[in-house]
């Protein structure tokens, strides 16, 4: 069964020459070798593709914005809201860990020391693999060793590979 339904806003992402060509799934299961039929914008003809050269339409707007990151939190409650843009907000529960009582398997402290309460896997986790790794040696960078430029260059080296899955250079 396909992760696509009739009518999904999709982008394609794996196809070199048609990357960030946008159009509506018409068939989700078309064909095993080509099982996404998509109609794109703007164009007459219909676009056949598997699932991993497809993203959804507002997933694929998320990940590309340069976001104004702002955090605002409610200490008492342990309710914090990540705004990533005006319109977009992420809602997360605050996990507090007091660095004293470092749990250094389930809470450790370079990724529980943000001023803001905030764990780093609570916003990792809302995204794919590359991003949320990069966003992980950003976070702890200089916080687990004493050397935050090996934290930046593999944040870059993650940010760099997801580059080159959406189709572009490095």
């Amino acid at each position: 069964m396909s992760k696509f339904q009739v009518g999904d806003r999709v982008v394609v992402i794996g196809i070199p020459g048609e990357n960030g060509k946008r159009g509506e799934v018409t068939d989700p299961e078309r064909n095993d070798s080509w099982p996404v039929e998509i109609k794109f914008d703007n164009d007459e003809h219909l676009g056949l593709c598997t699932e991993d050269e497809l993203e959804f339409e507002h997933i694929y707007d998320a990940l590309s914005a340069k976001p104004d990151v702002q955090i605002f939190g409610d200490e008492e409650s342990g309710k914090f809201v990540i705004d990533m843009s005006e319109s977009q907000g992420i809602f997360l529960d605050a996990v507090k860990v007091d660095s004293r009582d470092d749990d250094v398997v389930n809470h450790p402290s370079h990724y529980t020391s943000h001023p803001s309460g905030i764990e780093c896997i609570q916003v990792t986790e809302h995204m794919n693999f590359n991003l949320g790794n990069a966003t992980k040696y950003v976070w702890r960078a200089g916080l687990k060793s004493n050397n935050p430029i090996q934290d930046l260059q593999k944040a870059r080296w993650y940010i760099e590979r997801e580059i080159q899955r959406l189709g572009g250079s490095v």
